[in-house]
């Protein structure tokens, strides 16, 4: 095969798409942020200064966060580096995400941001604290460095083709930059030897085992060694079982054996198989369908297990395989629509896997279940609500993906679980939860089809049924409380108001499904049109007409309403929320928010997922937009204390950025 055949061959498999969607012509990249000096418990006094200070929105669940994850790396189970989409950078220490970094608010404090547009899909770690982070932004391959203390930027591989840094235990760092191989000497990246690569095609990945020996796949299926202390690759001989056109996929390796991945992909007849080399080369079975090309992005995606197995993370799916089992597909959804790109073992005992909506999952050596890692929960949250003295109270769906309630939850940061007393126990089948403080929560629940409330007072009272289960059912819809002992209910034609003494039903003549206000005598319904309650009675309103799936309301003369259309009302008229906005495109909107300081932020759905803008309280520019695959269906809160939360247990919490 030809230079120049392999790279027509070749082109199939490098792809590349960063998708920007144009919210406003008035969209100035965040302002600059100072750097904190809080260290890293994981690095201790030489840790990196992640930016502070400026009020951001901040992933808590999934940890590290809801955007997809490329890259995957580090130097032992309690030293792992991930990398993704916007340019999200975080370490885990084997228990919890203890320091996270992004892109986005810049890595420079004397440089703006710039955006969601990096994508970064390459780890490599030197050593400890000497870690080289590579991916794209604006189409150009961008490298940062952190040297144990600060992060910074670097070009070294400016005008080159990348893919990806060498993974394994060995002290040796390698760049895969076009046809070359680069290895880290004294802060420098010098060229080694790999004329005996001359024909067959770019490496497409490096694995260096502990005593400094390197390996290599070439794309055309060829594997190269490299001895330690040499500077020098030798070709291997002729690998059994790999036909004679083929494209090599990823190498990586298990204490002293090498194990890696290829497909026959370029042949009417050929499969995907698996190699793994003891002192010998050992051939799978072939699989009996190939593996796609062009999956992307490149980076570390293999692990060679101590148990024989090889795994590797390739266009979303896992696949593995051992020399006496063909190399197979597996549709891995931990979550629904999760998929995986990158794997990574640091010593053949356990792998690590990353992908999208924030997916970091692991299994160990001889054993098929993958977990997730670090304090992750990954239920559909139905609701969540904010108290005055910060405390968090969230309902979860039984299963992912399912409306159903689960359980009641209570956090602090990015951790959430249910609470357990002496009491009764919590309510079943919660589907909407108020706070008010953290001894002071309801809860909404579809007890039996009928309507319960249940309240949490350091314990949890008997769950009352406002509406029985007899007859049709009520379904219960919407809770929530402007003060103490003043909490408003909604079902099914129905609406309930506890004064503190005691649950009166209220006329309603309509169905709604969301509540909110700005105090007692300020309280607003949405559903099947809006009503208005002003302490005494409550007024259905002839506009805005329509029907509203949500309702806010910081301030009184001023509503936000979204479902079939979205506009903001002042009592006498109604405006579209983009014209209110001055946004140059039409929206979906899922949801709104006005915090205290008058900034508003809205919900966009997307294709996929959803979109989260940030405009000021001029309501003239749009400071910050956060994008996820993962859908965010609501966002709750009191004065400035906001949270935004959805599918697969995402939850983001506004306020000055810092290590959570």
């Amino acid at each position: 095969m030809t230079r120049s055949h392999l790279a027509l061959l070749l082109s199939t498999l490098v792809t590349a798409c960063v998708s920007v969607q144009d919210y406003s012509s008035d969209a100035p990249p965040p302002g600059d942020a100072p750097a904190d000096e809080t260290p890293d418990p994981a690095l201790g006094d030489n840790a990196p200064k992640p930016v502070v200070g400026v009020p951001s929105w901040q992933w808590m669940n999934p940890a590290p966060t809801g955007k997809t994850l490329f890259g995957v790396g580090g130097t032992s189970p309690s030293d792992v580096w991930v990398a993704g989409e916007g340019g999200s950078i975080a370490h885990f220490d084997g228990t919890q995400w203890d320091a996270r970094w992004d892109r986005r608010a810049g890595l420079d404090p004397t440089e703006p941001a710039r955006g969601d547009g990096a994508r970064y899909f390459a780890v490599g770690t030197h050593t400890r604290g000497d870690v080289w982070i590579a991916g794209e932004l604006d189409g150009k391959i961008e490298v940062v460095h952190y040297d144990g203390k600060t992060w910074t930027k670097s070009y070294p591989f400016a005008g080159a083709t990348f893919g990806g840094f060498s993974h394994g235990p060995g002290k040796r760092l390698f760049a895969i930059v076009d046809w070359d191989l680069l290895e880290l000497e004294a802060g420098k990246w010098e060229r080694t030897d790999t004329r005996a690569n001359s024909v067959f095609g770019p490496p497409a990945s490096v694995w260096v085992s502990a005593t400094g020996e390197a390996w290599t796949i070439t794309t055309g299926a060829k594997v190269l060694r490299l001895p330690a202390g040499s500077k020098k690759w030798e070709l291997e001989p002729p690998l059994p079982g790999v036909p004679q056109v083929a494209v090599g996929l990823a190498i990586s390796g298990a204490g002293s054996e090498v194990c890696a991945f290829y497909t026959g992909r370029v042949t009417a007849t050929g499969g995907a198989g698996y190699l793994r080399y003891d002192g010998a080369w050992h051939a799978s079975p072939m699989s009996a369908d190939p593996l796609p090309l062009g999956a992307d992005p490149h980076g570390t995606r293999a692990a060679c297990l101590a148990d024989g197995t090889g795994v590797m993370a390739y266009d979303g799916d896992i696949v593995t395989a051992s020399e006496t089992a063909a190399p197979s597909i597996r549709s891995m959804y931990h979550f629904p629509g999760e998929r995986l790109f990158g794997a990574w073992s640091p010593d053949g005992n356990k792998v690590f896997t990353v992908g999208s909506l924030g997916a970091f999952l692991a299994r160990s050596s001889g054993s098929p279940d993958w977990k997730e890692q670090g304090p992750t929960r990954r239920r559909d949250l139905l609701s969540l609500d904010v108290g005055l003295d910060g405390a968090l109270a969230l309902a979860d769906a039984s299963q992912p993906d399912r409306r159903s309630g689960g359980d009641v939850l209570f956090g602090a940061g990015g951790s959430f679980a249910p609470k357990t007393s002496s009491g009764f126990s919590g309510p079943s089948i919660p589907v909407a939860v108020t706070a008010l403080a953290a001894d002071d929560v309801w809860a909404l629940a579809n007890d039996g089809s009928g309507v319960g409330v249940a309240h949490w007072t350091g314990k949890w009272s008997v769950t009352r049924m406002l509406a029985a289960s007899t007859g049709a059912p009520k379904e219960p819809l919407a809770m929530w409380a402007p003060a103490k002992d003043d909490v408003w209910v909604t079902a099914k034609d129905a609406a309930w108001h506890y004064d503190g003494a005691r649950w009166t039903q209220v006329v309603t003549g309509a169905t709604y499904r969301s509540i909110h206000g700005s105090g007692p005598t300020d309280v607003w319904l949405a559903g099947d049109g809006v009503a208005h309650w002003d302490g005494k009675k409550l007024e259905r309103l002839a506009e805005p007409a329509g029907a509203f799936t949500g309702v806010w309301a910081s301030t009184p003369g001023r509503v936000w309403l979204w479902g079939d259309r979205a506009v903001v009302f002042d009592g006498k008229t109604s405006v579209p929320i983009e014209t209110a906005l001055r946004a140059s495109t039409e929206w979906t909107v899922a949801g709104v928010a006005e915090a205290a300081s008058g900034d508003v932020f809205v919900l966009t759905k997307k294709a996929t997922g959803t979109s989260l803008l940030w405009f000021d309280a001029t309501r003239t520019k749009l400071l910050d937009v956060i994008s996820s695959d993962l859908e965010l269906t609501g966002i709750r809160g009191r004065g400035d204390k906001l949270w935004a939360f959805g599918a697969g247990g995402a939850c983001l919490a506004f306020g000055p950025s810092a290590i959570r």
